[in-house]
């Protein structure tokens, strides 16, 4: 069994991670809109994506699953991520005024811009992974 790298995982168990829009080179918070993340990575938007879905649960209890969600038009999974982007900050925000979680709290949405997986679907190339803190991880080719 090949072992992987999670980033999320080691910078969170190091505590890099920090509330500032540039983390480092290769990783952002997704403060900005998902349509500037898809360019500053050189997606195309008049072509198509390949999007690899790896849902944010335990590898050793079934999650960390990679599915294979095919290609869409590169305006249409930004709308798409976009819209889920804007779902999660609102859940953040109200969470925030509730005092369910403090302003030192990691933003929700994280744009990366490094690649650490093995499956690249043949003929792509990684562009940029769009994820929710903790959660679940789109890695995005073209």
């Amino acid at each position: 069994m090949k072992d992987t790298f999670d980033l999320r995982k080691f910078l969170i168990e190091n505590k890099l991670t920090s509330n500032s829009r540039q983390l480092n080179e290769d990783i952002e918070d997704g403060t900005f809109p998902v349509v500037e993340a898809f360019q500053k990575a050189g997606i195309d938007m008049s072509r198509d994506v390949h999007i690899h879905e790896t849902d944010g649960g335990t590898a050793g209890l079934g999650g960390s699953q990679l599915q294979d969600e095919g290609v869409k038009p590169a305006k249409e999974a930004a709308k798409d991520f976009e819209y889920l982007r804007q779902l999660e900050i609102k859940d953040y925000e109200e969470a925030k005024a509730r005092g369910d979680i403090d302003d030192n709290s990691e933003f929700p949405i994280i744009y990366e811009y490094a690649y650490f997986g093995d499956e690249e679907p043949e003929g792509k190339e990684f562009k940029m992974s769009f994820s929710i803190f903790e959660g679940t991880m789109w890695d995005i080719f073209q």
